[in-house]
């Protein structure tokens, strides 16, 4: 290889280094969430707390489709462990968890995978 040839590939590969953004800027940011939605969540937190499981997941889901990463997980978790109240169910708890992902939030890769 010449030495312009090797000249021109480390400028490309230097030029293409400058442009990718490093892996935690590739990371997806969390989704800006509602009023409506966060007062949902903390609703569904309190609920949880007091055992109130089916209450929660309503609450979760609603937050949820409003655009709640958050909700979307906790309402996975729900239907992955089953609780009284909310059967599980592996399927509903997986597509809960993706919805979470699109909303910005961190799920076990491990969980996914299942």
């Amino acid at each position: 290889m010449s030495t312009l040839a090797v000249i021109g590939l480390a400028a490309l590969l230097a030029a293409g280094m400058q442009h990718n953004p490093p892996p935690e800027a590739l990371a997806r940011q969390a989704t800006p969430v509602s009023p409506a939605a966060a007062m949902a969540l903390a609703r569904g937190k309190e609920a949880e707390e007091e055992r109130r499981h089916a209450d929660a997941a309503k609450l979760y889901r609603e937050a949820a489709n409003a655009g709640s990463g958050e909700a979307a997980k906790r309402l996975g978790d729900l239907y992955w462990r089953g609780v009284p109240g909310v059967e599980k169910d592996l399927a509903e708890s997986l597509r809960w968890y993706r919805v979470a992902e699109t909303h910005g939030e961190k799920v076990a890769q491990a969980v996914r995978l299942r």
